[in-house]
């Protein structure tokens, strides 16, 4: 995902509601298409940040229950 993307999703996210309903009765199919492309895109980075967050969570806990026996 490029800056512009980046731009964009960031629009998609903190746009009012107003605004956003007004952007997507002026978008095409296509802009609809992009918009849910950049959401998922979004979702499985989200996603790759959690379970390497509870993977680094799960190798702290497991070398702190070795060093406090």
């Amino acid at each position: 995902m490029d800056e512009h993307d980046r731009a964009n999703l960031e629009f998609l996210l903190n746009a009012e509601p107003g605004v956003l309903s007004d952007w997507y009765e002026q978008m095409d199919k296509d802009d609809h298409m992009y918009a849910l492309d950049l959401l998922e895109v979004a979702r499985l980075e989200l996603l790759d940040q959690i379970v390497i967050t509870r993977r680094d969570c799960a190798d702290a806990q497991h070398l702190l229950k070795n060093i406090f026996k």
